[in-house]
């Protein structure tokens, strides 16, 4: 990875340890989604992994990440990171945390216990992008964490991208406090796998079954892109009022956005940054545009 992201050979450390309770669900979801494409894959293929593993383990201490894919299922969490090492997998500390639909994740307490402890963080579809979850990814990113952004907004197990990508993203790179790094996935196979088209072939079953069991001998496959140019992040954010104060990744991490009922408010942004915040999306949008064509360029 080019020096211009700060790559050095600092090891990443949790900032908050967790109990043994969550470290013992977070292992088993882990195992879980490992079970879970051995027995329906035929073959997965994760390619510029030893990228990925860099950026996760060796970038620097303070210096946020963010990736952007597609989403073609809402089996992606956790399925398209299982292709990792398990001495990666199992690292809480160095993974993602991913930005979820509530709805869909966190429908009872039990879910929502499970999610938060797999590394979701609730959204709220339609609440755009001055709400609770905005300000927690960006803790998160403050922090020096890595935040993943299903970017279309909904599932899509069509082969085109849903572009324009919903600004919320651009928020996130515009906003965390030091230069972020930024890079597109793009994933196939889990549509296969838990295919969502109600008229799918259900060979005698009851339909309503049938769309609910997982199919097998499938191929999963993970295309990892290069980050975006670091001069045209930050030109970007340079071209905006920042809603908080920037900081230099050899700072010290910034102070948290307070999250709690009584203290938190909607910070809400101008016209001008959220014009902004559409012009990031497009920049990463095209760089998945391009992830994307360069995966079905492999396969003609």
């Amino acid at each position: 990875i080019n020096a211009e992201y700060g790559i050095d050979a600092n090891k990443r450390q949790m900032a908050h340890p967790i109990s043994f309770a969550q470290r013992a669900a977070y292992t088993a979801t882990a195992l879980y989604g490992k079970a879970v494409i051995s027995v329906l894959c035929k073959s997965v293929t994760m390619r510029n992994g030893a990228r990925l593993e860099q950026l996760m383990t060796k970038r620097g201490r303070n210096i946020p990440m963010i990736s952007v894919s597609n989403h073609p299922s809402v089996f992606d969490e956790p399925l398209i990171w299982c292709p990792l090492p398990l001495r990666l997998l199992l690292r809480r500390s160095i993974m993602r945390q991913s930005l979820a639909e509530a709805t869909i994740l966190f429908p009872t307490p039990l879910f929502a216990w499970f999610g938060r402890v797999g590394g979701a963080v609730p959204l709220t579809r339609g609440h755009g992008v001055d709400q609770r979850g905005v300000d927690e990814a960006l803790n998160i990113l403050n922090a020096g964490g890595w935040v993943h952004v299903y970017s279309e907004g909904r599932v899509n197990q069509t082969d085109e991208l849903l572009l324009p990508l919903r600004r919320g993203v651009g928020k996130l790179v515009a906003e965390c406090r030091t230069t972020p790094i930024v890079f597109p996935i793009y994933t196939r196979g889990t549509d296969e796998m838990f295919p969502e088209d109600p008229a799918s072939e259900h060979w005698g079953w009851p339909r309503s079954l049938w769309h609910r069991l997982p199919r097998r001998n499938k191929a999963l496959s993970v295309d990892i892109g290069e980050p975006l140019p670091a001069s045209l992040i930050e030109r970007e954010r340079n071209s905006i009022e920042p809603l908080y104060p920037r900081l230099a990744a050899s700072d010290a991490p910034a102070d948290a956005i307070p999250l709690d009922d009584e203290t938190w408010t909607a910070r809400d942004t101008s016209d001008a940054s959220r014009r902004v915040y559409e012009r990031i999306a497009d920049h990463i949008g095209g760089a998945l545009q391009q992830l994307r064509d360069q995966h079905y360029g492999r396969r003609q």
